[in-house]
Parts: C-alpha cells; structure tokens; sequence
C-alpha cells in the first residue's frame, strides 16, 4: 500500500488512521455464512484497511493528496497515532496545507440486531461537523441505516458526537465513520461483498472532493 501521495493541486492532505491492527484483541466477527453458503467473518483491520487501499488507488489516479500515519499492520496505540498526526499538522499547515483526519472503521455490537452506518466528530460545534455531514451525504446511497445523532435532530446534523481520544486530541478537523456493524449478519454479508467495498470507497473519494471544494471556498 502506498503511504504517502503530495504530489495533487489541492491544498487538503486527507490523513488515514488506519483501525486497530492484526495484534487488537476482539475486533473479529462472529462466523456468518453467506448467500453461496460460504462461512465468514469480518476481521475489522482486514476490512478498514481494504477499504482505505481502494481510496489511495482513486486517490493516486485522480491526484488527492494523502498520508497514512500508521502503515503497520500491528496494532498502534490511539495516544501514539495521535501524536504522529499532530507532528504531520505542524509541518503541512508550515508549508500551506489543509489537513483533515479520517479514521475508518466497521463496527460492533453485544446485541446483534445493532446495524448500520455511524460518523463520529468531537464534542460541540467544529470543522468536522462540516465535513461529517458532506460524507454522511454520499454514504445515505449505500443501502444500510444510517443511524444519525437523534440529539441533534433539530439542526439535522449526521455525526453524532463522542469524546474519542483521535477526535479530541488531533489539532486539524477529524471524523471517524463507522461502516456497518460486523456483528450483525445482514450488514456483514455486504462489508464482506468487494462490490460493496468498491462502492464505500468511491464515495468516500466523492465526499473528500466535495470537502476539497469547500475548503478551496473557505466554506471549511
């Protein structure tokens, strides 16, 4: 996987925190059988990381700009990812860029109806609020729920908001979406689909277009 990619016209640099690693304790389905019958399970580093490989390969070929800060498969500590992304801010804030954060994972619950789609910004009203609603957006077209912040109805907001270490201690606007929970049989045939995983990932380029464009307004 290619790691880094400076080379675009846009002055936004998407930085990628890879999810958990192959080391995580847990982060692993239950074994589902699919519609061949053909058993399974979602791995959760397996399934982020494919997604996000797909994102760098339209990335590359279109010319967006990236950096993924924790290239290693094992697992890095939230702390320590932290620190990596707010050194690369420094320096590409020094040198004219607009970093923006991007932590994609699938998700997982006791209960195994649980299901659907999350994106998930820092506390109170931010940059990321912006940009989780414009990816929240383009995620509505892929068919799972979409479980939206029912604390911010009144303002229509998708994120919903949590005190998770990235969000709260990254200095540049950061977003963490949560694609189908692994742990639900329905939403785990689709993340173990490569369609699927094609189509999370182009409309995740999608959105990060339509963020590079507000950014270029200063509508960001």
């Amino acid at each position: 996987m290619v790691t880094e990619f400076l080379e675009g016209k846009s002055k936004v640099v998407w930085l990628y925190s890879l999810c958990h690693g192959k080391d995580t304790p847990g982060k692993k389905g239950p074994f589902f059988k699919n519609e061949k019958g053909e058993q399974f399970r979602i791995q959760e580093w397996i399934y982020g990381r494919d997604i996000i490989a797909r994102v760098i390969d339209i990335n590359i070929y279109a010319g967006n700009n990236f950096i993924i800060i924790n290239p290693e498969d094992e697992d890095i500590p939230v702390k320590e990812k932290a620190y990596r992304a707010n050194k690369l801010v420094f320096d590409l804030r020094k040198k004219g860029y607009f970093p923006i954060g991007v932590s994609l994972h699938g998700n997982a619950a006791s209960i195994p109806y649980a299901n659907g789609i999350e994106i998930f910004t820092s506390i109170g009203e931010t940059k990321s609020d912006k940009i989780a609603t414009i990816f929240g957006g383009f995620y509505e077209n892929l068919d799972m729920n979409f479980r939206k912040d029912f604390w911010d109805i009144s303002k229509k907001d998708l994120d919903k908001e949590m005190n998770f270490y990235e969000l709260v201690r990254t200095h540049c606007p950061w977003i963490l979406p949560e694609i189908g929970f692994y742990t639900n049989k329905n939403d785990a045939i689709k993340m173990n689909d490569s369609h699927f995983r094609d189509m999370v990932a182009k409309l995740t380029w999608s959105a990060q277009r339509r963020v590079e464009e507000k950014v270029e307004l200063n509508l960001i």
